[in-house]
């Protein structure tokens, strides 16, 4: 089917929004925000050579579908590098699956395309294992840095519950659809009240702007 010429657009606009957009300034202002970007690179790096892998692989010819494997293991490879970098990417297997199963109109058993979503589902073990594993805190050169901040967060795990920290984050997800409207009065720390219950009138007010 031909593409509409609107298509390129949108792609343009999009990638436009994510490399110039002015709250993007945190990932270089804000030292420790690197590791969103870059994670964020990974993450949809692993995600196009997956889509590229399964596309090519319906492809003509039995050396056409073998080279396929090269884009298949690029993908794992970025995927990997995804969850050492940032716990954001512990998303990725389920984003990929969901990509699958979606816009992959294959003829393929569920079970043999769930096989190719395995090794990726492995990588979950990643993030728990830098947070939580024998090897975690221990000294290695150059990950100074990264220990102080694995331990901000292991101290945010412990000092804010799960139901604070959600409904904290029903008001920070405003403050981020307000930026990308209406870019002003950045900082490079928003320092947020933590909320404990859904019925305080910031959190409710943008509860109801998401609805």
């Amino acid at each position: 089917a031909p593409r509409r010429p609107g298509c390129y657009a949108l792609r343009f606009l999009a990638a436009a929004v994510f490399l110039l957009h002015p709250v993007q300034t945190q990932a270089v202002t804000y030292v420790s925000q690197r590791f969103a970007s870059l994670a964020t690179f990974f993450y949809l790096l692993s995600l196009l050579l997956y889509v590229v892998y399964r596309t090519r692989q319906r492809g003509s010819g039995e050396k056409t579908r073998k080279g396929t494997y090269i884009f298949y293991a690029l993908s794992l490879a970025s995927a990997v590098a995804a969850q050492k970098t940032k716990e954001i990417s512990f998303t990725l297997p389920l984003i990929i699956t969901l990509y699958e199963f979606t816009f992959l109109n294959n003829t393929e058993k569920a079970g043999k395309r769930f096989l190719n979503l395995v090794p990726f589902y492995l990588t979950l073990i990643i993030i728990p294992l830098n947070l939580f594993g024998p090897a975690a805190g221990l000294p290695t050169a150059g990950n100074a840095f990264s220990e102080t901040l694995r331990k901000a967060q292991m101290f945010d795990l412990q000092t804010i519950s799960a139901h604070d920290y959600f409904v904290t984050e029903i008001r920070v997800i405003m403050t981020y659809i307000r930026l990308l409207a209406l870019p002003v009065n950045q900082t490079v720390i928003y320092d947020y009240p933590v909320y404990r219950s859904v019925f305080a009138p910031p959190v409710l007010l943008s509860l109801l702007a998401l609805g």
